[in-house]
């Protein structure tokens, strides 16, 4: 990533208390000055409803003398989207800084006025931001694996393996395209019924993320700040494009896949020895046996990685999958969005399944997320589409003022399920036409409907509606 593309980051500054705001905006207008783009919040509880936004790469807080036992902080930080990555300005080092960020904060900078190192930080979370970026926030618990990678029999082969590799002390091999579900695979391993690390960490660290200069620092960690390995003790390590790893630190992995528990590394900087019993997740975008034979992967370590190797087909590969993954990306877009829509119509579900999806399940989920955001009637159909229709080519709508509940019924959900899913999509539907009929009228609306106002009003709440829509 060049310094340009650097530079023209997105930074949310927020100040921890009333009394930090002076230096909340000092600091914004260093990070403006070095050539980011800044935005001030008030406090913590708006930068929340900010950052749920995902509109900014980076989070900075002004967080001067607060000691690592604040539970407003530790809140914020448990709460920030994984994808934007939290900078905590005014920490000292040590102790306390890494407190901090084992509970979440990226990095830590001491001093607030620091221009050089707050540009410094800035940046580098601003790398780790859009390496994450495609990254889904919403994390069933415990995981509905079929809902979340697809109920195929491919797919059926691999939520058996992730069982398998989530009950086993041995490391595990994802290997599969960008956006096939390599950080889901990871993650389900932490967090299905049968492992033992359910309770600990989960820690993502994309390699190709983090320069090369920085590389050790990042695995082992400094005196300043923890490294990925120390930061996900007791858990679960992805290492996703496990060969930018250079052969020099491929080592310290394969010590670590070798000692248990007791596991320790030495940090980069002064050698202190540090706990780091983790489960190993690496992800690769393809077989390594060519890259063990250019001399870029260790035999020994591909070796030990490879005891449980998980392959996940790209989706053009298992396109019957596409329906219930839909299904599952558009209850989360709804959700977010404050809307109810049930699922697509057959036509709408048909063309989803003509597309050859180069970029998988995350291409599939980020299209849904602007269809939901767009859509106005209860079922998503292929006018809300938008560029799929074209590239597809073809597919006509379902006739108009149908309510379609197609992907309701999947063998995913309960009966009460779907009848709740059918219940909803017919009050939108009913609600929308008595709203048409009336001019918008909402007391008229609810008279011909023969419910009382209130109610109506409560279930346009209820279902993201609003007067005139």
């Amino acid at each position: 990533m060049s310094e340009k593309e650097d530079a023209g980051s997105k930074v949310l500054v927020v100040p921890l208390s009333a009394a930090a705001r002076a230096r909340a905006r000092a600091c914004a207008s260093l990070i403006e000055a070095a050539g980011h783009r800044v935005d001030l919040a008030d406090d913590l509880k708006q930068a929340e409803s900010i950052l749920a936004l995902g509109r900014h790469d980076v989070c900075l807080c002004a967080i001067p003398d607060a000691p690592a036992s604040d539970p407003k902080v530790r809140e914020f930080l448990a709460q920030a989207p994984d994808e934007t990555p939290v900078v905590l300005a005014g920490v000292a080092a040590g102790p306390v800084s890494h407190e901090w960020i084992r509970c979440g904060a990226f990095l830590t900078v001491e001093d607030l006025l620091d221009s050089p190192l707050l540009d410094s930080a800035v940046r580098r979370a601003a790398r780790r931001s859009r390496a994450l970026s495609g990254a889904a926030r919403f994390h069933e618990d415990p995981p509905d694996l079929r809902r979340r990678l697809g109920a195929g029999t491919a797919m059926q082969e691999v939520i058996r393996l992730i069982q398998r590799a989530a009950g086993s002390p041995s490391p595990v091999l994802v290997i599969g395209e960008a956006g096939s579900g390599k950080n889901m695979v990871a993650r389900a391993v932490r967090e299905t019924m049968a492992s033992p690390r359910r309770e600990g960490p989960y820690v993502r660290c994309p390699l190709d993320a983090v320069s090369d200069v920085l590389m050790h620092e990042e695995l082992c960690g400094t005196a300043s700040r923890p490294g990925v390995l120390e930061r996900a003790h007791g858990g679960v390590l992805f290492l996703d494009d496990i060969v930018l790893l250079p052969r020099s630190l491929q080592a310290i992995l394969l010590e670590l896949t070798q000692h248990g528990p007791g596991a320790m590394i030495r940090r980069a900087d002064d050698g202190a020895k540090a706990p780091a019993d983790v489960k190993l997740v690496a992800g690769s975008l393809a077989d390594l046996d060519q890259d063990v034979a250019r001399g870029r992967l260790r035999e020994d370590l591909y070796y030990r990685l490879s005891v449980l190797p998980i392959r996940l087909p790209p989706l053009r590969e298992r396109l019957q999958d596409i329906p219930i993954l839909a299904g599952a990306a558009i209850d989360r877009c709804a959700a977010r969005a404050g809307k109810t829509i049930v699922g697509l119509t057959p036509a709408a579900s048909a063309l989803l399944q003509r597309y050859h999806w180069p970029g998988n399940i995350r291409e599939l989920t980020d299209r849904l997320a602007r269809a939901v955001s767009d859509a106005r009637g209860p079922a998503l159909d292929v006018e809300d589409l938008g560029e799929i229709a074209r590239l597809a080519q073809g597919g006509g709508a379902a006739p108009a003022g149908t309510v379609d509940v197609s992907l309701a019924l999947d063998e995913t959900l309960s009966l009460a399920q779907m009848g709740e899913r059918l219940k909803g999509a017919v009050e939108v539907e009913a609600i929308r036409r008595a709203l048409k009929v009336t001019g918008g009228n909402v007391t008229q609306a609810a008279r011909l409907l023969q419910v009382s106002r209130i109610h109506i009003q409560k279930l346009m709440k209820r279902h993201g509606l609003r007067e005139g829509k």
